[in-house]
């Protein structure tokens, strides 16, 4: 919950790419735009009786991470 709370406080937006349904399986891919930079989103949902029963969430999250070389705090 908490790393939800802090990636609300930095988005600046989400550009939806494409919606992909078949049966009860549906993607969505977006892009997260966000105060650290901008990231490809994948999202998987199975929806049952109407409601969604799973979701999956894939991205890149090289836009987040430290520069290579950086130094992180202990």
């Amino acid at each position: 919950m908490a790393s939800i709370t802090r990636l609300g406080t930095m988005m600046k937006g989400i550009s939806q790419e494409k919606t992909i349904a078949e049966g009860n399986e549906v993607a969505v891919f977006y892009v997260l735009d966000t105060a650290l930079g901008s990231a490809p989103v994948a999202d998987w949902y199975t929806v049952r009786d109407g409601k969604i029963a799973s979701i999956h969430t894939y991205f890149d999250a090289r836009p987040f991470a430290p520069p290579v070389g950086a130094q992180t705090a202990h």
